[in-house]
């Protein structure tokens, strides 16, 4: 009898080793890496919708007070902060590399477009007397904070409810390079990104001559981060060129010691680094370097253009930037996204996945039969929505993703997830 029982336990469990292998989904095929296609689709290219956030294109050029969907005038969008009450400031500003934010707006939670701040006005003083600037908020103090001229600009909230805006760090409008009391610091520049992580210290990001500057606010004081890229050791190893208008190159990270510095046009490729806060070093996590050029196939490189063209692929060895790359951390799916200036699609890396640079909006799959487009619209499928010179701008408080684009500069629109929480 208890051997009977126990040539009845050994088929069971040779069943449910032979049902477990059954059940082990097949091995992906092994890519074949000197000949990938340019675009890669991830697996939820499917499952993004685009819907028009604020801005209409067509509502005329003057920017009017009413339902955000319904406006003109907006231009094109630089940035877009989500405060705690639902609350979204966007910049808005003039057209061209160059430009410079002309108007800062807000969108209220009922769907209400509002003017806060105008191009022309104090720097200092109450709020709506005074200029426009990119918004950051931080999120220890709860506070909004503004970009100004060669400064950096508090909200603060004052016990009857106005709002009045003050200098914390900079000389406005003199420009240098100094470290030491915020308040009597030099900053040459804020126009390559500023950002503030949990624990109120900000962080931003300085062009220099092919190279950049990285500076923090810290309990009053300015200091600089001594940067060190070892894969790159010249003095010259950045390189933002016209980038940063469109897109910030400085992002925050996956905790308050990490960064990610765009090398916009970098000499030694157009890559995105990760910056260890702590030591300054740069480490590259995405875009192939001229090292990884020569030792693709000549075939590889005719056939595709991949370097310098805006492929997807293993991140450090074949995704590539057309005329630029930048990143933006999301810190809701772990991902990078991946944009350049002259893309059709908008791309990530998951930092929790394989390294490879997917497509995830803006392409579509064979299998995809075109519909009709409206750039105003709800609900347009991520494949199917028209980007040209798309960038990641801002997330809400649900990870909605915030978008404007160079193709259609009257707003921003707003993609989610169809199988997460709809924003």
């Amino acid at each position: 009898m208890k051997i009977a029982w126990r040539i009845a336990a050994i088929v069971l469990a040779a069943g449910a080793v032979f049902q477990a292998a059954a059940a082990k989904p097949p091995a992906r095929a092994v890519p074949d890496l000197d000949n990938l296609p340019g675009i890669i689709f991830d697996d939820s290219i499917g499952d993004w919708v685009v819907d028009r956030f604020a801005g209409n294109d067509r509502a005329g050029p003057l920017l009017y007070q009413g339902p955000a969907r319904e406006i003109g005038g907006m231009g094109r969008v630089r940035q877009a902060v989500t405060t705690p009450d639902g609350t979204v400031y966007v910049a808005c500003s003039t057209m061209g590399h160059c430009s410079v934010v002309v108007q800062l707006v807000k969108v209220t939670a009922d769907g209400t477009l509002r003017l806060v701040m105008d191009r022309n006005g104090l720097i200092e003083g109450p709020m709506g007397n005074c200029r426009a600037g990119r918004p950051i908020w931080n999120p220890k103090e709860r506070a909004l904070y503004l970009t100004g001229p060669n400064c950096l600009r508090k909200v603060v909230e004052k016990p009857d409810g106005s709002r009045r805006v003050e200098v914390v760090a900079g000389v406005p409008g003199k420009a240098g390079y100094r470290d030491g009391p915020a308040k009597q610091a030099l900053f040459r520049s804020f126009h390559r990104g500023v950002v503030c992580n949990s624990r109120g210290t900000f962080y931003w990001l300085e062009s220099l001559p092919y190279s950049g500057r990285l500076r923090r606010i810290e309990n009053g004081t300015v200091s600089t981060v001594p940067l060190k890229r070892p894969d790159n050791p010249s003095r010259y190893f950045l390189n933002f060129a016209m980038g940063g208008t469109g897109c910030w190159l400085l992002s925050l990270g996956e905790n308050d010691q990490t960064l990610y510095v765009s090398d916009y046009y970098g000499q030694n490729g157009y890559v995105v680094l990760k910056c260890d806060v702590r030591t300054g070093l740069l480490t590259r996590v995405c875009g192939a370097g001229p090292r990884d050029k020569a030792a693709w196939p000549a075939s590889l490189a005719a056939r595709h253009k991949r370097f310098h063209g805006e492929t997807d692929g293993p991140a450090l060895t074949h995704a590539s930037g057309n005329s630029g790359m930048w990143g933006t951390y999301d810190a809701f799916r772990r991902a990078i996204w991946i944009g350049c200036p002259d893309p059709m699609r908008l791309r990530w890396l998951k930092l929790d996945g394989d390294g490879w640079v997917r497509t995830v909006m803006g392409a579509r799959r064979p299998q995809t039969p075109r519909r009709p487009y409206d750039g105003n619209g709800m609900g347009v499928p991520g494949e199917q929505f028209r980007f040209h010179y798309p960038w990641v701008i801002g997330f809400d408080a649900n990870g909605g993703v915030f978008l404007g684009h160079a193709g259609n500069p009257t707003g921003l629109w707003r993609a989610h997830n169809r199988k997460e929480a709809r924003p």
